[in-house]
């Protein structure tokens, strides 16, 4: 069975290289502020998991129902993950239910996380989790999507090298609960991903000072999730805010080597977007493509490189080409076409200027003056005793357990790799049945999705247009 791991990355077998991976994971591990009111940080999954129950949900049922398949603290990782499918999840506390109404219609409950049970079992350390941040390396160019811009005209040239011959390296931080006044959830994924220009194949380069800096970043990707995109199937959005050149990056000094490795990253309260600086923003409720752009298929990289029918030259299953010909004509604010003849290889640019009606701005309120999050490979921390509103903002730090994701160990491949969601409060393409004499919001109870944030960062690089494509860097047909 295959299993959700990020393609293109993996534990290498050469054990030079492993290292070589290890390495790079401490090098460029973040510094990661946190608001002071900040109540979810990030955690580890083997302990969520072993103190979580198993659910699986039944979406053919005329009513679709959830069904308990492994109690709490029951879950083998090893045994029970890797045969579930994306209809399971995991919950740390069950679903709970709110009673809503409408007017003229009997009250109905409608599925709610308990998050203040979730935020009580690890605080007092029921759930006794260590902080943590993982990590994964990806070589760049078998990254899904990479094939979109490989060649790409107009593309940064340091970016560009870097997707034929670098490295993607991603951190990930895994949040018991999303909360903000828009939605709620239990489990939250957020994180960041940087490029590498150059493969590294001697471990001792990376100790080097001047055989190092070849090896730096060109980019960083700092993702935001959009509204209408959230848990289970968020939309990992960076667009030209969330790109930063590495010279750019705010960094701290990493003194094996001598340079500013170490990339700052500021984490919204309650929603965990991920930010290079202290400022409030506004995101986008919705990513400025639509249709069958779907979370599970940017993953994939089940996409094709312009509006032609699948065949030998393009991914089957279609995307971009599933967009009809004539709406290239008659929808110029989405995508404007640069009318030629067949096999012209145009740049085509997205123009998100003329967003479609119904996308609205949010207000994500992230202020920075809390928790500080340093990364460490040897100790870690466990969950937070004291709220962070009561320690004062410049004397409180707590240590990030930094974890490498090694797929030689059996356990983390079974949790890497698990298809499902974690957390299993959320409802997902909501159905009111109204049965008068139980009137009820059903639904799929899932949670959060972990995102393979390279495939994200190629994608993001693809509708960018300051360092990606821009667009459709080629078409294959024309209306």
């Amino acid at each position: 069975m295959a299993l959700k791991s990020d393609k293109g990355c993996g534990t290498p077998k050469n054990a030079n290289q492993k290292q070589i991976y290890q390495r790079l994971v401490q090098l460029f591990a973040p510094l990661v502020y946190f608001e002071q009111k900040e109540q979810f940080f990030p955690v580890d999954l083997p302990t969520t998991i072993n103190n979580s129950s198993l659910w699986k949900m039944d979406h053919k049922a005329k009513l679709p129902t959830t069904q308990l398949k492994k109690d709490y603290k029951t879950i083998n990782p090893v045994q029970d993950l890797p045969v579930a499918t994306s209809y399971y999840y995991t919950t740390v506390t069950g679903t709970g239910f709110i009673q809503k109404s409408i007017e003229g219609q009997k009250p109905f409950d409608m599925p709610k996380p308990k998050l203040n049970e979730v935020y009580d079992k690890y605080k007092n350390g029921v759930i006794p989790a260590e902080l943590t941040i993982y990590a994964t390396v990806c070589s760049a160019r078998d990254v899904p999507n990479s094939n979109l811009i490989s060649e790409c005209q107009g593309i940064d040239k340091n970016v560009q090298h870097g997707i034929k011959e670098g490295l993607i390296i991603s951190y990930y931080m895994y949040f018991p609960a999303c909360e903000s006044p828009e939605f709620e959830s239990e489990g939250d994924w957020s994180g960041i991903s940087i490029l590498l220009k150059e493969t590294p194949t001697q471990l001792t380069d990376l100790y080097n000072p001047k055989g190092f800096k070849r090896f730096l970043p060109v980019i960083s990707c700092y993702y935001r999730k959009t509204i209408d995109g959230a848990p289970p199937s968020p939309n990992f959005v960076a667009g030209d805010q969330g790109f930063r050149r590495w010279k750019d990056v705010k960094r701290i000094r990493e003194q094996s080597v001598g340079e500013d490795t170490h990339p700052i990253i500021h984490v919204s309260r309650g929603r965990h977007n991920c930010y290079y600086e202290p400022t409030t923003t506004s995101i986008k409720l919705s990513a400025p493509w639509e249709l069958s752009f779907t979370a599970d298929r940017i993953e994939s990289g089940d996409y094709a490189a312009g509006p032609a029918k699948p065949d030998v030259n393009t991914l089957q299953g279609g995307g971009i080409e599933d967009f009809p010909w004539w709406g290239y004509a008659i929808f110029p604010p989405f995508l404007p076409l640069v009318l030629c003849g067949t096999g012209c290889e145009y740049p085509v640019h997205f123009d998100t200027s003329g967003l479609p009606i119904g996308y609205v701005e949010a207000e994500d309120q992230s202020k920075y003056s809390g928790y500080s999050g340093v990364p460490n490979s040897q100790s870690g921390s466990s969950y937070p005793k004291k709220s962070a509103e009561k320690v004062p903002a410049s004397s409180k730090q707590i240590t990030l357990m930094l974890r490498y994701v090694d797929l030689d160990d059996p356990t983390t491949t079974a949790i890497w790799g698990y298809s499902g969601a974690w957390g299993g409060a959320t409802l997902d393409r909501a159905t009111l049945a109204w049965d008068p004499e139980n009137p009820r919001l059903w639904g799929d109870y899932r949670g959060a999705q972990r995102p393979a944030l390279a495939a994200w960062f190629v994608w993001n690089l693809f509708v960018n247009g300051t360092f990606g494509c821009s667009g459709i860097p080629q078409l294959t047909r024309s209306p």
